[in-house]
């Protein structure tokens, strides 16, 4: 069971905009030019394809160059049924002893609901592979620094992430795969083990890098002191009211982004004076419940007739 499970064999006045992003890392081109040499259990379920609900993690290494909110991940899975995932396991984690291996505690985790699915052809093993994307409703922001991303995906399906020699992608990054049973530090998914620890490891996967991609916002200039406000004005009538974010004891002079209701977010940028104050404004904001993000700060918002 353990080898059918792991399979690794030699198998400024701050007005907004719609959102774009840009990649932090991305090694897709793994499964895209069929370069992968091996497959590592990644996956929370199998009851339909292996008998029984297991819980199987990896996480590979990126850097990130400058503080930044991650919006958007991709996972690529070798699965056995060709089952769209329910939804995708996103956890982030730091490497805070700096040797190569993932901290046992998620800095951010999310049980990601917003996602697409796409398959596509495993021309080296005959598997169904399936290619997910998860759209992040509570999107991170990650300091610059080595980090580690877990993307699990959940289903009655069972997968494997393609895992290669570093032969294609970004370069952005320092360490390879790790690997672990998800157990009681995995909230996202309830199952039993095949790995036989609940620590991240490295051993024979030392190296290799997983088919993901990596997508997000620059943050801008946080420091971690910033003191954020924002405060809805409704509109009148068939006119939409508008969301104003105020920034205090930010860097002085320096520029830091705001996001507006992810996963689908509007975002601007709030220039900071010699004081390290700013503000900005979302206009065409609709009634309702609304979320602002600015460096490390989330703020709700009601908006209210």
């Amino acid at each position: 069971m353990l080898l059918a499970l792991t399979w690794t064999a030699a198998l400024c006045a701050g007005l907004s905009s719609p959102s774009s992003t840009e990649i932090i890392y991305d090694s897709l081109c793994i499964t895209d030019r069929a370069l992968y040499s091996s497959g590592i259990g990644n996956y929370c379920g199998g009851e339909d394809a292996i008998g029984g609900s297991y819980d199987l993690q990896t996480a590979d290494n990126f850097l990130v160059k400058r503080d930044v909110f991650v919006t958007v991940v991709t996972s690529d899975s070798l699965t056995h049924l060709g089952l769209v995932p329910k939804k995708l396991c996103v956890g982030f984690y730091g490497d805070e002893d700096d040797d190569c291996i993932a901290d046992q505690q998620a800095q951010h985790f999310e049980e990601a609901t917003r996602i697409e699915s796409a398959p596509f052809d495993d021309s080296v093993y005959g598997f169904n592979g399936m290619r997910t994307t998860a759209h992040l409703s509570y999107p991170p922001m990650l300091r610059s620094g080595s980090w580690f991303g877990s993307f699990q995906p959940a289903s009655t399906d069972w997968g494997y992430s393609p895992i290669s020699y570093g032969s294609c992608g970004s370069s952005e990054y320092l360490c390879g795969a790790n690997y672990r049973d998800g157990g009681e530090l995995n909230g996202c998914c309830d199952g039993l083990g095949a790995f036989g620890s609940e620590e991240w490891r490295c051993d024979c996967f030392y190296g290799l890098k997983i088919s993901m991609r990596i997508e997000g916002i620059p943050a801008g200039d946080c420091v971690g002191t910033e003191r954020v406000t924002a405060a809805c004005k409704p509109g009148d009538g068939e006119r939409l009211g508008k969301i104003v974010v105020k920034v205090r004891d930010g860097q002085p002079n320096g520029i830091v982004t705001a996001l507006l209701d992810p996963p689908d977010p509007r975002s601007m940028s709030i220039a900071l004076d010699g004081a390290g104050r700013g503000k900005g404004k979302f206009k065409g904001v609709a009634l309702g419940e609304h979320r602002v993000f600015v460096c490390d700060s989330i703020v709700n918002v009601t908006c209210a007739p």
